[in-house]
């Protein structure tokens, strides 16, 4: 699946990828807004931009049909810009309806978090699959810079397996193997329609958690 970012690409290089990215025969996009380049950080899209991932994603769907299958991000505990949890479902159901076919959600390491936001997402009105982010621990500090940058809340069950281990890399490998396949298989029993995986490019830690959840 291609994850495509918008907000610093004009609509002709966006049309432009996603040709490139249907020759590769990929089927499945992320469609994101993106953040600012760090060089430019306070960029603002022009009239030959999209502002938005609806925006991006309704361009998707109609130029494309149904040549891709389109997801969205969804934020368990808020996007960090929007007011409050009903605002944040609101522009969630947007994307939706612009013609996404799933939601794949921020990382997070209390399953309740997740939960929480499906059953807020269905009072809603969403229907459609979301599918729950998780990130296998492959570093105590890289863990909380990236946590720091995208606002998930670290659990103190977290920083109390992980933090003691900071210096041992192999530990924290196999200790986030173990977190993970715990997540993941309370999540899938409890009717999570899969699981998407963070990898950042360290492909070995996901490697054995499926060894372990696929059925």
């Amino acid at each position: 699946m291609a994850h495509l970012t918008c907000i610093s690409h004009t609509k002709e290089e966006i049309f432009e990828i996603i040709k490139k990215i249907e020759k590769k025969g990929i089927k499945n996009v992320l469609a994101l807004r993106g953040d600012p380049p760090k060089d430019n950080p306070t960029l603002s899209p022009g009239i030959d931009n999209y502002k938005h991932s609806s925006e991006l994603v309704k361009y998707i769907r109609h130029f494309f049909k149904d040549d891709f299958g389109i997801g969205v991000a969804g934020f368990p505990e808020c996007h960090p810009l929007s007011k409050n949890r009903e605002t944040d479902l609101f522009y969630l159901k947007e994307k939706l309806n612009c013609g996404a076919d799933f939601v794949i959600t921020q990382l997070f390491f209390d399953n309740n978090i997740y939960f929480n936001y499906v059953n807020d997402a269905k009072k809603a009105g969403i229907t459609k699959k979301i599918i729950p982010g998780i990130l296998p621990v492959t570093s105590y500090s890289g863990l909380v810079k990236f946590c720091n940058a995208c606002g998930a809340t670290i659990p103190k069950i977290v920083h109390d397996t992980f933090a003691p281990y900071d210096n041992n890399p192999e530990k924290i490998i196999e200790l986030g193997i173990e977190f993970a396949i715990k997540q993941c298989k309370e999540l899938l029993a409890n009717g999570a329609p899969g699981i998407h995986f963070y990898t950042l490019n360290k492909v070995y830690s996901v490697k054995k958690i499926l060894e372990e959840i696929r059925v």
